[in-house]
């Protein structure tokens, strides 16, 4: 009878090819344990936290000098970009879309989209560094004449609107009351050189996005969080654990089901499978390729929807406008219908509501079809 594995901790973790694996693989360090992602309930934010990897037995012959951070914002098999610039020795990191000043930037005539000639018509142009957002880390689009500051030969002139997401910058062009001096001040306008050069000198002061985050509904961000230890025979004098090792984690993790839900979902199944009624779902599209017929950036700001009779998007300014479609089982019908008089006549009330499991996951504008 042969004796059985002899089980040694590497590196790695258990095995019984301990010696082989130090043998043939540096001793790298294991990454942190129990990686998690939270969101603070800010826009653009997600905050992660480990335990501290010196603490593990495995990582006591490294001097551990704190972790990286990897992000992937397509799906958990990457690819992944480091996201911090120094490891970071405590258990906290937050993810947040960072802004940086761009000031004194200089507009050029070919970045106007409409160029006046006289008081009555429009001047407006479109900065070098879309979008424009807010002062703020929330990842807010700028709207606000306040957002941007315009001098014109040295002069600040006042804005009428802002329209961060597209970097449209319109000038005010009517006269303007000066509280201080107690009169009406003609608008200062950029004016050409007669050869059609543009002859002022227009600078615009904004702040736009150095590091992006988006913000989605469901948004597919995954981070690894890996191991730094010195190592003099590195040209960087730092060693890192493997990547591969590092198990992905998403801010979705705190939903992963235990065996007492995932009991309920499988019993809750059985019901519907039982008296339940097969049913189509329509799946609203949040991205895709923009309609051709309606998409404006400006109108879909202010309105948030599009054309509700356009064939091509159904409106919702993409093309095709839903995906699908899926089949699920939803809970029978049970409510009572009634007969009721009305000025217009009688009509039949029947009000009532259904549920399904949870996937796929609804929500607003998804519609269903029944047979």
């Amino acid at each position: 009878m042969p004796s059985p594995p002899d089980y040694k901790i590497t590196p790695y973790g258990w095995g019984t090819n301990a010696l082989n694996v130090l043998a043939s693989s540096p001793a790298l360090p294991l990454p942190p344990f129990n990686v998690n992602v939270t969101s603070p309930y800010q826009t653009g934010t997600l905050d992660i936290r480990w335990d501290d990897p010196s603490l593990q037995p495995n990582n006591s012959a490294f001097s551990i000098v704190g972790v990286n951070i990897y992000r992937s914002t397509d799906s958990e098999l990457g690819p992944y970009t480091r996201i911090n610039t120094y490891p970071l020795g405590g258990g906290f990191y937050r993810d947040v879309s960072d802004t940086v000043d761009i000031s004194g930037e200089g507009v050029t005539l070919s970045q106007f989209t409409s160029f006046g000639t006289d008081g009555a018509a429009r001047f407006v142009f479109r900065v070098q560094c879309p979008p424009m957002v807010k002062d703020s880390d929330l990842n807010i689009t700028a709207d606000s004449p306040m957002d941007v500051s315009v001098t014109i030969d040295g002069v600040t002139v006042p804005v009428q609107r802002v329209f961060g997401q597209t970097g449209e910058v319109e000038l005010v062009t009517a006269p303007t009351f000066d509280p201080a001096r107690q009169q009406t001040v003609s608008a200062l306008l950029p004016t050409l050189n007669p050869s059609g050069t543009l002859a002022s000198d227009i600078r615009i002061s904004y702040k736009a996005n150095r590091l992006l985050r988006q913000n989605r509904l469901r948004p597919r961000i995954f981070y690894r969080v890996v191991t730094v230890a010195l190592d003099p025979s590195t040209p960087s004098g730092l060693t890192e654990s493997d990547l591969a090792t590092a198990t992905p984690v998403t801010v979705f993790d705190v939903e992963r089901l235990d065996y007492i839900w995932r009991e309920a979902v499988r019993r809750n199944r059985w019901i519907l499978q039982q008296g339940g009624e097969r049913v189509k779902i329509f799946i609203r599209r949040s991205v895709g390729v923009p309609c051709p017929n309606h998409f404006d950036p400006m109108g879909i700001e202010f309105t948030k929807r599009g054309l509700y009779d356009c064939t091509l998007c159904f409106g919702t300014s993409f093309v095709g406008g839903y995906d699908g479609p899926f089949e699920i089982i939803v809970a029978p019908d049970d409510m009572e219908r009634r007969i009721s008089q009305t000025p217009r006549g009688k009509t039949m009330e029947h009000d009532y509501e259904v549920w399904t499991g949870p996937s796929p996951m609804l929500s607003q504008r998804d519609f269903m079809v029944k047979q």
